[in-house]
């Protein structure tokens, strides 16, 4: 079991797409779960290899590491873990449907 995160963020992209949902939305309360989750185990998602990862998250985000959470609808939530002043902190990068991110990694 990975480490609590002391804090969950998002980038401007994740919140955007995550306000523009219903809190009643299925979507939203799998995501809203899923950060929740992230607060106990950081590492509650499935590691993405290395090789996988879109160079534009490398150099934007600074990702050393990168999670994915699957989500209702075949959506997925793509995650990074880092520590910043002694706390492990979660930064949500961006949620999607299960093709756009089939594409985004090349599958």
């Amino acid at each position: 079991m990975g480490r609590p995160a002391q804090e969950v963020n998002g980038t401007t992209r994740f919140a955007s797409k995550f306000t523009s949902l219903g809190k009643k939305d299925e979507l939203w309360k799998s995501v809203d779960a899923c950060l929740e989750g992230l607060k106990s185990n950081s590492q509650a998602g499935t590691k993405i290899p290395k090789d996988l990862w879109p160079t534009d998250y490398i150099s934007t985000y600074g990702v050393t590491n990168l999670y994915k959470c699957n989500l209702a609808g075949a959506h997925r939530l793509l995650y990074t873990i880092y520590v910043e002043s002694g706390m492990v902190k979660v930064l949500a990068i961006d949620f999607m449907p299960h093709k756009e991110y089939e594409k985004l990694f090349g599958y």
